[in-house]
């Protein structure tokens, strides 16, 4: 309300005093400003899914030489893909996902076996924002539970230990749903022993987990390339 005060003198000489009012203003008060944090913290678990035991490779035993890491398979593809025929192949060429927490790689040079601990390799992960969730290609920023794997890798050929292999995880729900981005790393602590991760994934669900070996070498028949995947039961809470 804006006031106007005035003085003057009246007809028997007594001061007076007018309070004269202009106009009535709102009082403008600043509400708080509306914090919105979009932070969550976020549990992830990953179990095998058991089912039938993966016989892709057969009797099949391909002795890896790491002299043609970086040479280029045949221009007509004879040299890669080595464990698996046309037939067998599933998306992008691979064999079909297997169950279960043991199995051969897809070209028959090592084999896999994977575990998580159950909740205790679960790490909690709190991240700034929710959104995007993922990016075109590949997991973009967002909040979820982070697992770290551990993998231990032989060789087919005589059941060796394989040392000095690097290993990254490529996960995803469906074709069009991958896991959120993380910086992963791997670190053998035992002889042909592995801890990879972390892996982030933001929903339940039945994964897919693919572990790639020496994805720094071409992959072809006898290089140290190699890749093997299977399911997984995610739980985040």
């Amino acid at each position: 309300m804006s006031l106007h005060t005035s003085f003057g003198v009246n007809s028997k000489g007594l001061g007076w005093v007018g309070v004269l009012v202009l106009g009535f203003v709102p009082a403008v008060v600043a509400a708080p400003a509306c914090h919105h944090d979009d932070a969550v913290t976020k549990t992830a678990t990953a179990a095998s899914v058991v089912g039938p035991q993966d016989s892709h490779c057969g009797a099949k035993v391909v002795t890896v030489d790491p002299a043609v890491c970086k040479v280029s398979p045949a221009p007509d593809g004879g040299t890669g893909d080595g464990g698996a025929s046309t037939a067998d192949a599933g998306a992008g060429g691979y064999p079909p996902t297997m169950s279960n927490a043991e199995g051969d790689d897809d070209d028959c040079k090592y084999r896999i076996k994977w575990s998580t601990g159950g909740a205790t390799t679960a790490t909690t992960t709190k991240t700034s924002s929710l959104h995007p969730l993922h990016g075109e290609e590949t997991g973009g920023a967002g909040t979820g539970g982070d697992v770290v794997f551990t993998v231990t890798l032989t060789n087919k050929k005589d059941g060796s230990a394989l040392t000095g292999a690097p290993i990254n995880i490529e996960a995803f729900l469906d074709e069009t749903h991958p896991s959120l981005n993380t910086e992963q790393t791997s670190k053998e602590t035992t002889p042909g022993t592995y801890t990879v991760g972390p892996v982030r994934f933001d929903v339940s669900g039945r994964w897919t987990v693919r572990f790639h070996i020496h994805d720094e070498c071409n992959d072809s028949e006898a290089s140290p390339h190699g890749h093997g995947a299977f399911f997984a039961q995610i739980a985040v809470q």
